[in-house]
Parts: C-alpha cells; structure tokens; sequence
C-alpha cells in the first residue's frame, strides 16, 4: 500500500501539521488546539438543520409524527410517512442531492449554526459540549481535500480513502474532504480485528489511510498492497 502505507492524518499532532504544511505553507499550526487533543468526543452532525425545520424557540419540527413515521401497505409492507402520495422520492430538498450539497444547505439554512460537536473534559469534571458550525467544518474539509491532491491522491470514485478513527469531528471531516472531489471513503473498525483489517486494506486498494493516533499508522501492516 503505496509501498509502506502513506498516512495522510494522525490527528493527535500530525494531521494538523499535515494540512498546514500544504494550506499555510509552515511547520506550525493555525488549527485551534482542541482539534487535535485525544479527548473522548461523542460526534454528532447537525443533520436536523436540514432533516428537519427549526423553530424560533429553538425546538424541532421533524418531518414526521415521531409515534407514525410509517404507513402500512396492503401487502403489510411499510413506507415512510414522508412520502408524498406514496411515490419513492430520490431526495428531499433540491438543493441537496448530494452529501456535498446537503452539508452545504444545511450552512445556509441554519445560517452558518453549529454542526460538528465533541465533548471536551474541564478541570471542573464537566464535559461540555464544544462547537465547530457548517461553516468551520466545511472550510477545513476543503484544506483537507488540498492536501490529498498535494499527496498525488487521485480524484473520483475509483479512488478509495480509509478512516481508521474513532468517532470525533476529524472523522467527518476528513469524510467530507473525500466528498469534495468525488473519492469514496472505507472505513476501518478496531473491533474488526487485525485480519480483518489487513483484508479491507487488500480488498479496497485504498491510496491512503487517515488515522487518529501515530500508534495505528504505525500498526499499518507494511505488506498490505494498494
């Protein structure tokens, strides 16, 4: 996998870097220091600025009646509720067709609202929740995008990106970067095992792997081909 496996993110300290090199042209970052701390994050995607209508008292209007979100057919199947005569529909806003669109409607629509947070644990015990709006995530998902092409990563659907990190705010935007140019993500679970993993690398003849600590890069098995 490009000879010995080419890391492109290990965001303890080395994902940061990474992107400024390309993006500000030095070895330091202009990255908010929380970005690349190790800290347990729950990640959760503003997905109901555009999932669903927001009230001024800042309360959720879902699409559906949550106790009905289902109608039942004559044959005892089930189709969402949602949909408008009954007929399949392929999207639901059209200005958000895609993933790549669907973030960016969700900017506009939430006028520029929190989208990505994680939780960061305080002196205190508290673990507040911490915000990066559409915005931010979107401006850090295009640097990213401009180093995978800095890195000779190929554009399109042939191309595959692996993520081997746990659920946090990099995950999505490193997601998102994929997104920009057409690439196709894989994702890479732990609980899968070693051999498992060994063959998703195999399998997929991804180019590059985004890691989220310097310890799973260098577990990379160095004879995994792409």
């Amino acid at each position: 996998m490009l000879e010995s496996l080419k890391c492109a993110g290990i965001f303890y300290r080395g994902f940061v870097d990474l992107i400024d090199h390309f993006i500000v042209g030095t070895s330091g970052s202009s990255f908010p220091s929380y970005l690349s701390l190790a800290a347990a994050g729950a990640v959760t995607m503003g997905l109901g600025y555009y999932l669903t209508k927001n009230n001024n008292d800042g309360k959720i209007n879902p699409l559906v009646d949550p106790l009905n979100q289902t109608v039942k057919q004559k044959d005892g199947s089930r189709i969402t509720a949602y949909l408008k005569d009954g007929k399949l529909q392929s999207y639901v806003y059209d200005d958000a067709r895609t993933l790549y669109q669907g973030v960016r409607r969700g900017a506009r629509v939430s006028s520029n609202g929190p989208m990505l947070g994680h939780r960061v644990k305080k002196a205190d015990g508290t673990e507040p929740y911490e915000w990066l709006s559409y915005n931010e995530v979107i401006e850090r998902s295009n640097d990213v995008s401009i180093a995978f092409r800095e890195l000779g990563i190929p554009t399109g659907n042939d191309t595959n990106i692996g993520i081997y990190c746990k659920n946090r705010p990099e995950w999505i935007i490193t997601e998102l970067a994929s997104y920009n140019f057409s690439n196709v993500i894989v994702p890479i679970y732990e609980t899968l095992g070693f051999e498992a993993c060994v063959f998703i690398l195999n399998q997929s003849e991804m180019q590059i792997v985004v890691c989220d600590a310097v310890s799973k890069a260098m577990g990379m098995p160095p004879g995994a081909k792409t």
